[in-house]
């Protein structure tokens, strides 16, 4: 699962569900269905029913983005373990910062 597909949808060759929905667009209705109406409030809401969805193995998101957006926090309440295997070392700016995380559902 990826939130940032950019690069990552463009020169990898893996399956993605990117939960925004630029790349999976079944995301992109989940999230209008969950996230618009309530002006954002409910994306963790969003989150985990992608991630249950899906069922991924991995979550890749810019550090910024997950500080700000809480993926990984919304993922550990929704009953995933959430474990942080790499980040990127320190870039010139936060959001070229990547974090990558295993995920198994509880």
């Amino acid at each position: 699962m990826v939130h940032d597909a950019g690069y990552i949808g463009y020169a990898g060759d893996f399956h993605l569900v990117d939960f925004t929905g630029l790349k999976t667009p079944e995301c992109l209705a989940i999230n209008r269905r969950i996230t618009l109406p309530s002006n954002g409030a409910m994306l963790p809401e969003a989150i985990r029913t992608i991630a249950n969805r899906y069922q991924p193995q991995y979550l890749i998101t810019v550090k910024v983005w997950n500080d700000e957006l809480h993926v990984a926090d919304s993922l550990r309440r929704g009953g995933w373990r959430v474990a942080k295997i790499f980040e990127s070392r320190k870039a010139p700016r936060d959001a070229e910062i990547y974090e990558i995380f295993s995920l198994a559902k509880r």
